[in-house]
Formats: C-alpha cells, sequence, structure tokens
C-alpha cells in the first residue's frame, strides 16, 4: 500500500493521505452486457484508516485533498524493458465524489476477457494529473510512488466474478493541492510555509518571517550586477546583518532579479529590511536602501520588497564605455553570422559586402554624435575606423572586422539601432531599439537581421540573380539560401 502524508492536526481538520480505490468485477450477463467490474474509491487518513473519526462525506473527502475527479485508463499490453508498450482501450473520468464504499460504485467499461492494465489518476481542479516522474511499470508501491497515480492489473473471465484489487492513491501535498489549507489568504507556492518547503504542511510556516527581495540595476533587464561593479548584496534586518549574498547567487532568468528566499524568527514588532551594495572587497558602493515592515505574531509574514538601485544611488558615478559587436543573420534561424560577408558574389567572383555601418546611440533623451561616442574600432579593409556624423543623429563608419568601443562615458543608460548599408540601401538592421549595459570587460553581442521589402531584399542589396551566383547554395527570391539545387537558372 501506498504511505502518504500523516494527518494534520494543527488546523483541527482530519486531512487525507490517500485515496483507496476498490476493484470489483461481477460476473458478466449475457445479454445485459454489463460492466467488466465497478470501482468505488475512499479516502484514508494516511495511516491506513479507511474510517476516521469524525466521518467525512465522499464530498469533503475530496474537498480536503484538492482532487477534483478521478481518470481511469485501461489498456492492454505490457512492460518491456520498464517501458509499457500498448494500447488505450478505454478512459472515462469520474467526479471524485461520485463513488465511495458507503455510496456505491461506478460502471468501469466493458471488456472482453483477458488481461488488462488499468491506470487509476487522480486529477487536479485544471483536469490535469500530477506529475509523475515513472513510467507504468515503475509504479511499484513499495519503491516509487506517485501523488494520485497509481496502476492494477485486471483479469476479465466470461463467466466468473473477479477478485476486488485495491490500490492507494497518494494523496497531493499541501503546497500542491490547488487549496488554502491554512486560511491565511495564500495557496500552495504563494504559501511562505511552501516557499521554504515545497514538500511540507502550509501551516509549517506560523512562526516564521519569509523575505524574499528583488533587485534592480540601472532600470534596465540588461543590466547585471557585475556590469556596475557590484560582486554581493549585504541584506540587513534592522542593522543586523542577515546574509550576504554573491552576484552568482541571483535568479537572473526572470527580471526583477530575485535573491535567494531567506527566512527567520521574529518577534511581534517593526522593522527595517535593508540591502547595500558591495564591491569585490566588502566595500559598500551603493547607498542603503531600505524597507519597513512589521511582524504579527497572530500570521506569518511574507516579506516581498523590489530594490531599484538607479544610479543616482551609488556613491560614484558609473563610468564604462559602450561595447558591441555585430553580426548578419543571413537566415532567420541563425544564431550569428560574418561581419560584413552577405552571401553570394560578383561577377569578379568578389564576395558582396556591405560598406557601411550606421548607428544611433541614444542616452534616453537625445542621440550622441561622433565626437560624444569617440568610437574606435579596426576596419574589414584595413586601417581603424573613421566614424562620421550623419542625418537624424546617426553615425557611421567602415564595416568593421572588430569590436566596436566607446570612449568612457557616464551612465545612465544608452540605447542603439545598428543598420548595414551597400551605398543608401539598408540590407540589415537590428529588429528593435536595443538597451546596452556598461561594459567594462565585454561586449554586447547584435545581431543584425535581414532587411525584406514584399519578401525580397532591396535592389542594392541583392546577393543573386541565379543559382550560380551562390557558392553550394541556390538562388531563391535574390538571396542565397541553403538547399540542393534542381537546376542552374
Amino acid at each position: 500500500m501506498l504511505v502518504g502524508r500523516p494527518s494534520d492536526h494543527r488546523s483541527g481538520r482530519w486531512t487525507p493521505g490517500a485515496l483507496a480505490l476498490a476493484l470489483a468485477v461481477p460476473l458478466l450477463g449475457a445479454c445485459a452486457e454489463p460492466p467488466s467490474f465497478l470501482l468505488s474509491w475512499e479516502l484514508d487518513d494516511g495511516q491506513g484508516n479507511p474510517d476516521p473519526e469524525p466521518a467525512l462525506s465522499p464530498v469533503e473527502q475530496c474537498a480536503v485533498v484538492g482532487v477534483s475527479k478521478v481518470r481511469v485508463t485501461t489498456m492492454v499490453g505490457a512492460c518491456v524493458d520498464s517501458k509499457f508498450v500498448g494500447a488505450d482501450v478505454d478512459t472515462r473520468e469520474y467526479p471524485c465524489s461520485a463513488a465511495s464504499a458507503s455510496s456505491g460504485a461506478v460502471d468501469g467499461p466493458t471488456l472482453e476477457p483477458g488481461e488488462y492494465t488499468v491506470l487509476v489518476e487522480g486529477l487536479r481542479r485544471s483536469g490535469e494529473p500530477w506529475a509523475c516522474e515513472h513510467s507504468l511499470c515503475e509504479l511499484d508501491p513499495s519503491s516509487a510512488p506517485c501523488i494520485a497515480r497509481a496502476v492494477t492489473s485486471v483479469t476479465v473471465t466470461e463467466g466468473d466474478a473477479q477478485p476486488i484489487h485495491s490500490v492507494t492513491l497518494m494523496s497531493p501535498p499541501q503546497c500542491d493541492d490547488g487549496i488554502d489549507n491554512d486560511r491565511d489568504g495564500r495557496v500552495d507556492g504563494h504559501d511562505p510555509g511552501c516557499i521554504l518547503d515545497p514538500t511540507g504542511p502550509e501551516s509549517a510556516d506560523a512562526s516564521v518571517t519569509v523575505i524574499q527581495p528583488r533587485v534592480t540595476f540601472l532600470g534596465r533587464p540588461v543590466v547585471r550586477p557585475f556590469h556596475v561593479g557590484i560582486q554581493a548584496l549585504l541584506v540587513e534586518i534592522s542593522g543586523e546583518q542577515l546574509a550576504v549574498i554573491g552576484d552568482h547567487q541571483l535568479d537572473l532568468s526572470q527580471w526583477p532579479f530575485r535573491l535567494p528566499i531567506l527566512s527567520g524568527e521574529l518577534d511581534e514588532g517593526s522593522y527595517e529590511l535593508s540591502i547595500t551594495g558591495l564591491d569585490a572587497g566588502q566595500v559598500p558602493v551603493t547607498q542603503t536602501i531600505s524597507f519597513p515592515f512589521d511582524v504579527d505574531q497572530d500570521q506569518a509574514k511574507y516579506v516581498v520588497n523590489q530594490f531599484d538601485f538607479t544610479e543616482d544611488r551609488f556613491l560614484e558615478p558609473i563610468v564604462a564605455p559602450i561595447s558591441f559587436n555585430t553580426s548578419l543573420l543571413l537566415s532567420p534561424d541563425a544564431v550569428t553570422g560574418p561581419g560584413c560577408e552577405l552571401g553570394g558574389h560578383l561577377a569578379d567572383n568578389q564576395p558582396i559586402t556591405l560598406d557601411r555601418l550606421w548607428v544611433r546611440i541614444t542616452d534616453g533623451s537625445q542621440p550622441l554624435d561622433a565626437a560624444a561616442l569617440g568610437l574606435t574600432g579596426f576596419a574589414e579593409v584595413g586601417g581603424l575606423i573613421a566614424p562620421v556624423d550623419e542625418p537624424g543623429g546617426w553615425v557611421s563608419y567602415e564595416c568593421p572586422s572588430s569590436v566596436i568601443d566607446s570612449v568612457p562615458l557616464t551612465w545612465g543608460g544608452y540605447d542603439i539601432e545598428v543598420q548595414g548599408r551597400i551605398g543608401a540601401e539598408v540590407c540589415f538592421a537590428t529588429p528593435a531599439l536595443i538597451e546596452l549595459p556598461p561594459q567594462p570587460f565585454s561586449s554586447t553581442e547584435l545581431g543584425l537581421e535581414r532587411v525584406l521589402v514584399d519578401d525580397e531584399p532591396p535592389v542594392g542589396c541583392r546577393e543573386c540573380t541565379a543559382n550560380i551566383d551562390c557558392s553550394n547554395q541556390v538562388c531563391v527570391k535574390h538571396v542565397c539560401v541553403d538547399q540542393e539545387p534542381s537546376s542552374n537558372g
């Protein structure tokens, strides 16, 4: 039998640990084609006791564990190398409260005589089952239980009654049942107890204050702490150190960036949560940002606050260059590409290349000219680039063969647009305005997408007119693409 979690006595309610299912197979009638087995289920208290005191109705039993329906899938097949190989014969769903030992059973399918595997799944209110990493063949109650899921074998023999098959469905943990078990207004992953321990009860947070700060730097998702000289964050509560969080411990997969979850037992009263940015020597590089909060012992506290380290919060101005590198995305699925060469070649067999790059870099209000940017780098044709101002706040220079750097600038924030041109034609461009971070040690990679007009490049940007103009490619709408040529023309 699968063993569920213990009952939660703190709430004063019985919290069942598992669903118990009984499969009863009656005699097959000769004319009525009755179902091959009947199903009934009830809940136990997680200790193997199907009749707890006080007894709950079937509706209550299902409600307290978050199981909305039960899905029964009957299959034929067998386990081969720990994988079930077969086919579904019948699938049907029942309300979780539709059957119990006291209220009767529901009909299963009518089956031909033979051996069957029956998968029984409890479903969430969304209609989805709980995730299970085990295959049907691994659902051994003694070794690999899954939430609200079990398998049993049923033998159908014409004219003979079948023995009762009993399985146990492990009830979902409180932190994954879709219920506000401790009635604090927070459900599952939003409850402090579940944040601390996803496998425990929601009521485990009663005496704990959970803290999850979020931070931003210069108000931009592209700016990481190392871009602005922050190597760690000092977290304090009312002047007492709670933790020092290294920049590598931040969750940078979403913005604002999340610090690890912190917790502690605090007496009732008023407090201040504060964060300070530190450099590699643990020396402050920012002002301390504070957030007041109160702790009430009658309910758990979940402190969430965003700390914005804007440029005015730094003790010294952030001075760093803009540094970027460009590549041509020759196909829609490309992630990088050449710096200046297009596909195709000219009549003299020379590759088609961009003449110049045009860039427009703004500081949030206006573009910076060539003198203010002081861009440097090497040109594809040799020598250093020679930036010049163009109309509309653009600066142009020879197509580069290297990273382009500006002079050190004071941050703020800067945005960039880039165009790759042949003559007056714009052949490649960044798809949108791109935010830039300070780059004291590395460069920002910018991919330029092909410009198309009615699915074709502008006349001055065409790579080919026939397959012979492409190297090991074919010419499609004046673009060299990777596919086998069917002709030369």
